[in-house]
C-alpha cells in the first residue's frame, strides 16, 4: 500500500505543493524589514547607497508605501547626473523633527545641503525622500 502511495503522481503533485506553500510562506517571514533600527543607521545607509548610485538600498530605507523604488531611482539619478561627490549625511534635529541633512560637494566646488524628514515606525526609522525647504 505504501509503496503504491509513492509511487503514484498525484502524491507526487500534493507534497511538491505542499513543499511550495511552505518555501513561500518561510521567504515571505523572513523578508528583511523596511528602514533602520536607528536614525545613525539610516544616515549611514542613505549616504552609502547615494555614494554607490544604489537604489535598490535606497529604496528599502524609503517610507513610501508604494513607488519607494521610483523614488530612490529618481533621488540616485539626480545625484548621479549632477556629478556631486562627498556625500555624507548626519541626522539633525530641525524645527522640532528629526532630518537628515545630506552634505555633497558640487562639481564647480560649491557645498550643497538636502534636508529630508524622517519617519519613525514600529521601531524603524525611514526617510522620506521629499525635500522640505
Amino acid at each position: 500500500m505504501l509503496l503504491k502511495a509513492v509511487r503514484s503522481l498525484r502524491t507526487w503533485i500534493v507534497l511538491f505543493a505542499a513543499v511550495w506553500i511552505t518555501a513561500l510562506i518561510i521567504m515571505i517571514t523572513n523578508q528583511p524589514e523596511k528602514g533602520a533600527a536607528s536614525v545613525e543607521e539610516l544616515a549611514t545607509g542613505v549616504t552609502d547607497a547615494l555614494r554607490a548610485a544604489d537604489a535598490e538600498r535606497l529604496a528599502e530605507l524609503v517610507s513610501l508605501p508604494n513607488g519607494a523604488e521610483e523614488a530612490a531611482q529618481a533621488t540616485v539619478s539626480g545625484f548621479a547626473e549632477a556629478g556631486v561627490r562627498d556625500i555624507s549625511t548626519t541626522p539633525e534635529l530641525l524645527r522640532g523633527r528629526m532630518q537628515l541633512t545630506v552634505s555633497y560637494l558640487r562639481p564647480d566646488g560649491a557645498r550643497g545641503t538636502l534636508h529630508l524628514p524622517t519617519v519613525h515606525a514600529d521601531n524603524r526609522w525611514q526617510v522620506n525622500p521629499i525635500p522640505l525647504p
